[in-house]
């Protein structure tokens, strides 16, 4: 939690719109783990701190908590879209996940047409991939990921693809060999026109003059 909010602020300076004084950042946690969530919501719930009188000279911030373990998905009837993000963060992991995803696009279809109601699911999953393999080369890499990596992740709508990707990310030993595995696994479907174009601009500087 920490860690992400100094990257808020960090990625301010580098582009050199932070100011005289650090915004505020709303610190929120998402938990959705199989036993409910214990260890408060206070950054000093966390820290093993010694003695007291280190206290005032560690970072302490308290976070809103939404542990989707506990929570009922009811309580967000004012909102079908948050109630159906709620419903697949809470069941992620379960195996009744099958059975609540009919749920969540019977809810969108109440408000959408059936076939959006189900692209917009779909979406959000791939949505949910992209971020998870993002995630992860930012932890592997320290965030020194370049924009085109995030970029070609972002256009993927393959989550099989996205789940390889995944396991490169953790895997690569440097950015450069997860940029060759993407290569590798999304070729450039334009490769065989552009190479006949450099065959032809090649041939025609064989011609005589």
């Amino acid at each position: 939690m920490l860690r992400y909010m100094v990257e808020q602020w960090y990625d301010l300076e580098k582009k050199g719109t932070l100011g005289s004084k650090l915004p505020p950042v709303f610190p929120i946690l998402i938990y959705h783990g199989e036993k409910a969530w214990t260890s408060g919501v206070h950054f000093h719930d966390i820290v093993n701190i010694p003695h007291d009188d280190m206290k005032p000279y560690i970072p302490n911030f308290q976070y809103f908590l939404s542990d989707a373990t506990t929570e009922d998905e009811d309580k967000y009837k004012t909102s079908v879209v948050i109630k159906c993000w709620f419903i697949v963060v809470k069941y992620i992991k379960d195996p009744v996940m099958r059975e609540k995803l009919f749920e969540v696009v019977r809810l969108l279809h109440d408000r959408l047409e059936q076939d959006t109601a189900v692209e917009y699911v779909e979406e959000g999953m791939l949505s949910d991939a992209r971020e998870m393999v993002l995630e992860a080369l930012d932890i592997r890499f320290s965030s020194n990921v370049p924009g085109d990596v995030h970029k070609k992740i972002n256009t993927l709508n393959n989550r099989i693809l996205l789940k390889k990707l995944l396991g490169s990310a953790i895997q690569s030993k440097d950015i450069d060999g997860f940029r060759k595995i993407i290569q590798e696994l999304t070729p450039d479907p334009l490769y065989p026109v552009k190479k006949s174009l450099t065959l032809l601009s090649s041939d025609d500087n064989l011609k005589p003059k």
